[in-house]
């Protein structure tokens, strides 16, 4: 144990003494643990910046970041195992990239990251929220749906699986003899660019759930706003 903390505390300093010169980053680029190096400007003064993200080591990924006009280094940690997206787009309007991440934990659960370099640091930026999705199982092979951030009922049409459910004793000739409650699972973010103005948005997506299984979808689009999200739409679909 003290073997692998000396070891992250190691290849933190090194790294920390690459970035502080350009021939730092030549070096730094070299290794095997670089998962990507890219110039871009991301602070607003005009000068270009270095971006450079390590394979993640340890359970730790690390962004790793050189300002292009004050000459200083920052960086930014983050827990994951692997990494499944990286890019560069505008979520504030400002002209100015952010980075999105999403990563993956050793079970395998995704996580999602927004991280700005206004102010010559790199800051980690909200995500959306979840959508709260509720309800339950109606006579007549139906259930109601809650978007709880909207206060929206949506009717779902379950006779397609009438047969399971009659087995199942969840239902007998239509009538609803075992309660059923909903659920939703963790959503997954994609940005997109929704109305081509260059400034993008972030569309989420659910799953409606019941008995571990899916009788629905939900999806939703968010705009960031004032250092938050704004909900602009949603809904609950098969």
């Amino acid at each position: 144990m003290k073997f692998k903390t000396i070891l992250t505390l190691l290849t933190m300093i090194i790294c920390s003494m690459l970035l502080a010169t350009p021939s730092g980053y030549s070096q730094l680029h070299s290794s095997p643990r670089v998962l990507l190096k890219k110039t871009i400007e991301i602070t607003g003064d005009k000068y270009e910046d270095q971006i450079v993200i390590l394979q993640p080591h340890n359970g730790i990924l690390k962004v790793m970041f050189r300002d292009g006009f004050l000459n200083r280094s920052d960086q930014l940690s983050i827990h994951a195992e692997s990494i499944d997206v990286i890019r560069f787009v505008d979520f504030t309007g400002d002209h100015l990239p952010e980075l999105f991440l999403t990563t993956k934990t050793k079970d395998q659960k995704k996580s999602y990251h927004v991280v700005s370099g206004q102010g010559h640091r790199l800051t980690s930026l909200p995500i959306p929220l979840t959508l709260q999705l509720s309800g339950r199982f109606l006579d007549g092979y139906r259930a109601v749906v809650l978007n709880e951030n909207t206060g929206v009922l949506t009717t779902v049409n379950l006779a397609h699986k009438k047969t399971n459910y009659e087995q199942a004793a969840i239902y007998k000739q239509g009538k609803l003899i075992k309660p059923i409650k909903l659920s939703s699972t963790s959503p997954t973010l994609i940005p997109m660019d929704l109305d081509g103005d260059g400034i993008f948005e972030l569309q989420s997506k659910q799953q409606v759930t019941a008995s571990n299984q899916t009788i629905a979808y939900s999806t939703s689009q968010w705009k960031m706003e004032d250092a938050g999200w704004r909900l602009l739409s949603s809904s609950v679909h098969k």
